[in-house]
């Protein structure tokens, strides 16, 4: 078997065989459109051949300038300083600072605006915590989120961005930004590929003053945050800082002060 693959000194110890496989690479820890790479039957291990043409032994990279990174395998349990995903194998790496290697292609900008519409910034929270996202996908998540400090929104790194010419599967969504909403800006968010739109873009035209939030806990209204006095949150105990709360219903003046509480929320006498 050995005589038929290929050493790839780089990437495994082992000798290699020419596969396609469309499956997450050990690699980047990503799929890919295309299905050519290689595969290590003694280690299950499976790379991109994309990640192996592209792969160097070391690299000067902006998100750490001085000093350069050298490509080391087998390291698990480790995670990416960039986006606080969990390293499937491989890594640029200095000293305690490791990227991935999608990341050292594509790394995530620290802030998403748009030059065109005035939407709020999303910020890339590093620190590794966890959230429920607030795009279409509404997942858990544990990693670096991305945050609209100004709503209190959370979200998957991918779920709000993704760098131009990246191919993906068919079956993965794209993002695409929406224009203006009459009354609140909004962030970028999912379309999938038959145009639909989600039932919510990215939790933000759910936010028209006067509109009704369902949730697991309960229905909420929407209601603009505006008094000089700024009300307590119901579940977290804190001053709600955000323009937009929710208040809870059958009460005067009890509100919740972002999804997060929102979902976290039991009803206490």
């Amino acid at each position: 078997m050995d005589s038929e693959g290929v050493l790839l000194r780089l990437i495994h110890e082992h000798s290699m065989i020419p596969c396609n496989d469309l499956r997450i690479g050990d690699c980047c820890g990503r799929f890919e459109a295309t299905s050519d790479g290689y595969y290590c039957k003694t280690c299950d291990f499976f790379v991109h051949k994309k990640c192996v043409d592209e792969a160097s032994e070391s690299i000067e990279h902006p998100s750490h300038p001085a000093h350069t990174l050298q490509l080391l395998s087998k390291q698990k349990y480790r995670y990416c300083n960039l986006c606080g995903r969990d390293i499937k194998d491989l890594c640029y790496h200095f000293g305690n600072f490791d990227v991935d290697l999608y990341c050292a292609k594509y790394p995530p900008p620290e802030v998403i605006e748009s030059s065109e519409t005035p939407c709020h910034k999303l910020t890339l929270i590093k620190e590794k915590i966890e959230f429920y996202c607030d795009a279409r996908c509404g997942k858990p998540g544990f990693g670096f989120p991305y945050k609209c400090l100004e709503c209190g929104l959370t979200f998957h790194i991918d779920c709000v961005w993704d760098p131009s010419g990246v191919k993906h599967l068919p079956e993965v969504i794209h993002p695409v930004e929406v224009k203006n909403h009459s009354c609140h800006s909004l962030h970028p968010l999912k379309l999938d590929l038959t145009g639909q739109l989600p039932d919510y873009s990215d939790g933000k035209c759910r936010l028209m003053p006067g509109s009704v939030v369902k949730a697991a806990t309960g229905s909420y209204e929407v209601v603009l945050n505006k008094n000089v006095s700024r009300p307590f949150c119901r579940q977290c105990k804190s001053h709600c800082m955000y323009p937009i709360i929710y208040k809870i219903p059958e009460t005067s003046d009890s509100y919740l002060c972002s999804d997060i509480c929102i979902k976290r929320f039991t009803k206490r006498d």
